[in-house]
């Protein structure tokens, strides 16, 4: 299973860099949501939002309850609206933003 070749050499935890396997070929989302994907877990797993891993089993678990059995438009939906909302309302957009501010510099007159 692909989900499992990410915690390959015993790995228990995740930080957000080595998130990419599953974004990549899992999930197969754009890395863009990685930051929002990992906010997601945090905030549905109940996990301290300063946390800067997180465990194998609460990837698992919110992989199996909110994303395994949708397709990668619904998956991409569910992450920047909430795996709970029927709609994408532009707060939801914003976390989005500051990460594409954060990572390309070049695009702050936007």
């Amino acid at each position: 299973m692909e989900l499992q070749k990410a915690f390959e050499g015993g790995k228990t935890e995740l930080t957000m860099a080595e998130l990419d396997p599953i974004i990549n070929n899992v999930a197969k989302i754009p890395n863009i949501l990685k930051k929002i994907l990992f906010d997601r877990i945090k905030l549905a797993e109940k996990l301290a939002p300063e946390a800067d891993k997180i465990p194998k089993q609460s990837i698992v678990n919110f992989w199996k309850k909110h994303l395994e059995m949708e397709t990668v438009a619904k998956r991409v939906f569910k992450i920047l609206a909430g795996y709970e909302s029927k709609v994408i309302v532009p707060e939801d957009l914003k976390p989005l933003f500051s990460y594409l501010l954060e990572n390309h510099p070049g695009l702050e007159f936007l």
